[in-house]
């Protein structure tokens, strides 16, 4: 059975002309640069098919203050 799960997300803007070697490398940063708690993480693209954002899904740690940094949203997930 699913269950709904409450993550923080990160976001990270991209420039839009990133080769995929690129995307890879800064997914790979991107996941690497934080915490254990990493779940998942993708690329999103604007309506011309330009990749836009990593967003990153990590889960909420005992660290966790309740106010989040420049690109950190709550998120819920089904897990």
């Amino acid at each position: 059975m699913s269950e709904l799960k409450k993550v923080i997300m990160e976001t990270a803007k991209l420039n839009g002309d990133e080769t995929e070697n690129e995307i890879h490398a800064r997914l790979m940063a991107h996941r690497d640069s934080q915490w254990d708690g990493f779940i998942r993480n993708h690329v999103s693209f604007d309506t011309n098919g330009k990749p836009e954002y990593i967003v990153s899904f990590w889960d909420i740690t005992e660290f966790d203050t309740g106010v989040l940094p420049k690109g950190q949203r709550y998120a819920y997930i089904i897990a």
